[in-house]
């Protein structure tokens, strides 16, 4: 199955956190006392098993929903172990089924993944655009942090690949209905680095308190997934543990309840099988790592004794991680849940077992299927029998007989009369009701796009007795109007992600961050931020802007409009004709081999301004007559002869004006590197001032250049003045 369906994680991700205890019971509290430990334990338990019913309905329901974007959509309840089970190849035999039963059309024409592709590739068309607000604009602290995380944005983007964390968003609110996001401070199992990471995860992963209604007032989060035996032993390994720790960790079903039931469903989906009757073999080499979130009240659990409690209020008073893999021990860290966890629900409602996006179409997917299905019966297994009269026909010679064009055959006939079509009888053939018929295509058609909101004008499809531009136009706004309620809780969502980043970096980083980042151009940015920036205190917020995001096709449409208006209009000329904008033009043609005068240069120049950028000009010397010193010369400088003066100049000029420029002037460790692009740009001012040709006489009365001026002879040829002997 080709979809963007998230792919599930085949390493446990790191949790090298911060804020730790006095005690010295190691960086991870591997010498956690075994008391404390217990304790723990038998919190995570209580965790597990609370809001049972609740949680059994949500997991199945996310359950059913992940299958049925795998294309999995043949299911039966199964009473006996509380779940769904797979129909067909995928499944187990259910117990009472007949044989007959087999032979049944399990065809599926997935239409629940296709509107939900429709809605997801509008969704993360864009990210999302938020912004950091001082929290005291008074405060220099809290104004230089607010800049600093602006920047800060785009590291943290960069090193998280938002693109792939923003198609898993848009997955999990189609077939969940609930996502969290971990921010936290880890390695990143790419390059090693410890950086900042951010995680998404769906309802199946994660476990919340059912009836509240706000994160602010979770008492716990769980998050338990699976990963293989040889992952988690060699990471535990590397922990402060004693040495063989780690072989405590066993693989298969451990621990029973709640625990193994989300256990089965979570690796069912992910094999796309059921796992009645095969759960030993299917999970024999997996570990399930549960990490629980523990606010402080749950220290006064009364399963907690009182001096237990109050080491863990001394320990963690504002709450801890606790990491078990598959109930050993392997780790806590003092963490709150709201520095950590973002929620997101696509849908308003109610407690935190809200639906899907896609929750809407399950009914009409298995009813569509049901019409597909007994249509598709039809056709393969009622073609119409015939009737031959044995007297007239060799009926046992027709067996051994191989149709041949121009075949002949002999007919016996006693009655002469008798026409030989009277011989032969056929059934009718069996005809799908024209009802049937159209009752499928309405709910493939008009019955799902009115349930998900994804029209036809929001994927370019045809609409009904609709041809003009206009009301494709306005049909798209009104598609876009439904999703807009799930695009703006996304951007309140990476506005909360972006705020935890960037705290979980102030809390860790130990240096100055400076980091290469290309843009759509290809053209390398230089972002840095010092440390002594994030020390402030800052809000994130969604912009204000709501405009949807928009396809790659309509930016194209948009640009074309432009180009024979630009023909009447000089400003909007100037405009297209500036660098920027005719390389967004190239992109948007879809012609990479379009060259674009002073494309290159302006990518030149925008090069070296990142790199004038890390050093000081270096100072001009004295002049020898007057002893005045000369202008400050740049680090980098110009090539006089193959540089396109005018055209570098021209993008210097651009950034020396821009919003980014303003502020690294303001900034005294910057300032300088300003001063060495400025002393970089008056070079390319001069080199064009020296190649601009000589001004043009001025016009006499009579229309012609005055003559020439006289040209004095040398001085050794001309005669004496009178007097001068």
């Amino acid at each position: 199955m080709a979809t963007a369906a998230p792919v599930p994680q085949e390493a446990p991700p790191q949790d090298t956190q911060q804020d730790q205890p006095q005690q010295n019971y190691g960086p991870n509290n591997e010498k956690l006392p075994q008391e404390l430990i217990s304790a723990l334990l038998r919190i995570s338990e209580r965790i597990s098993e609370e809001d049972r019913y609740a949680r059994r309905v949500e997991v199945q329901e996310a359950k059913r929903q992940r299958l049925y974007w795998r294309g999995l959509q043949h299911l039966v309840w199964d009473y006996k172990n509380e779940g769904w089970q797979i129909l067909g190849p995928n499944g187990a035999n259910i117990p009472g089924s007949k044989a007959e039963d087999s032979e049944v059309i399990l065809y599926v024409t997935n239409i629940y993944q296709a509107f939900g592709l429709s809605i997801q590739s509008v969704l993360t068309q864009n990210r999302p655009s938020v912004r950091a607000e001082p929290q005291d604009p008074n405060d220099p602290a809290d104004v230089s942090t607010a800049r600093a995380g602006n920047r800060y944005k785009k590291i943290i983007e960069h090193l998280n690949c938002m693109e792939p964390l923003q198609a898993q968003n848009s997955y999990y609110a189609w077939t969940d209905g609930r996502i969290g996001a971990w921010t936290r401070w880890g390695k990143n199992p790419r390059t090693g680095q410890e950086q900042e990471l951010i995680s998404m995860v769906g309802t199946l992963e994660l476990k919340v308190p059912i009836t509240v209604q706000s994160i602010s007032d979770y008492p716990y989060v769980q998050y338990s997934d699976e990963f293989h035996i040889r992952t988690i032993q060699s990471e535990v390994a590397e922990l402060g543990f004693p040495e063989g720790y780690q072989k405590k960790i066993k693989a298969g079903a451990m621990g029973g309840g709640e625990a193994a039931f989300e256990r089965f469903a979570r690796v069912s989906v992910r094999q796309g099988t059921n796992l009645v009757g095969q759960a030993a073999a299917s999970i024999a080499h997996l570990v399930t790592r549960q990490r629980t979130w523990i606010s402080p009240a749950w220290f006064e659990d009364e399963s907690v004794e009182d001096g237990i409690s109050q080491q863990l209020k001394e320990l963690f008073p504002n709450g801890c991680q606790v990491r078990f893999d598959n109930s050993v021990y392997t780790g806590a860290w003092a963490e709150s849940i709201g520095d950590r966890w973002s929620i997101m629900h696509p849908l308003p409602g109610d407690g935190q077992f809200r639906p899907s996006m896609g929750s809407c179409l399950v009914s009409v997917q298995d009813r569509f299927n049901d019409i597909a299905n007994a249509t598709q019966d039809i056709y393969e297994r009622t073609l119409p029998a015939s009737y031959w009269d044995d007297k007239m026909f060799d009926v046992d010679g027709m067996k051994e007989h191989q149709s041949r064009p121009g075949a002949r055959y002999g007919v016996t006939r006693d009655d002469k009369t008798q026409p030989i079509p009277a011989g032969v009888f056929f059934e009718p053939p069996a005809a799908v009701s024209p009802d049937m018929l159209e009752y499928g295509k309405d709910l493939m058609g008009p019955t799902s796009q009115f349930l998900t909101g994804a029209f036809p004008a929001l994927f370019g499809g045809n609409m009904a007795g609709s041809k003009t531009a206009a009301e494709y136009s306005m049909a798209r706004d009104q598609a876009l109007g439904r999703i807009g309620i799930v695009w703006r809780a996304m951007k309140s969502f990476y506005s909360e992600i972006m705020e935890q980043a960037i705290k979980v970096s102030a809390e860790n980083r130990k240096d100055d961050l400076s980091i290469a980042i290309p843009d759509n151009s290809g053209t390398i940015e230089n972002e840095q931020v010092r440390l002594e920036e994030l020390k402030g205190n800052v809000h994130w917020y969604p912009d204000t802007d709501e405009n949807f995001p928009e396809s790659w096709t309509q930016k194209r449409e948009a640009f074309f409009q432009l180009l024979p208006m630009a023909a009447q209009n000089l400003m909007l000329a100037q405009i297209l004709d500036e660098p920027n904008n005719l390389e967004l033009g190239r992109r948007l043609i879809g012609l990479e081999d379009f060259v674009i005068p002073g494309a290159d240069a302006e990518r030149k120049q925008l090069a070296e301004i990142n790199e004038l950028l890390k050093s000081a000009p270096v100072p001009g010397t004295p002049d020898q007559i007057t002893g005045q010193m000369g202008p400050d010369q740049p680090s980098i400088p110009i090539d006089p002869i193959f540089d396109d003066n005018a055209a570098e100049f021209e993008t210097g000029k651009r950034w020396m004006n821009s919003a980014e420029a303003q502020k690294k002037k303001q900034d005294p460790e910057l300032a300088l590197g300003v001063a060495n692009v400025k002393a970089h740009l008056m070079q390319h001012h001069q080199a064009m001032a020296a190649q601009a040709p000589p001004p043009m006489p001025p016009m006499t009365k009579g229309g012609a250049p005055p003559p020439p001026a006289p040209t004095l002879a040398p001085a050794a040829t001309q005669p004496p003045l009178p007097g001068s002997i």
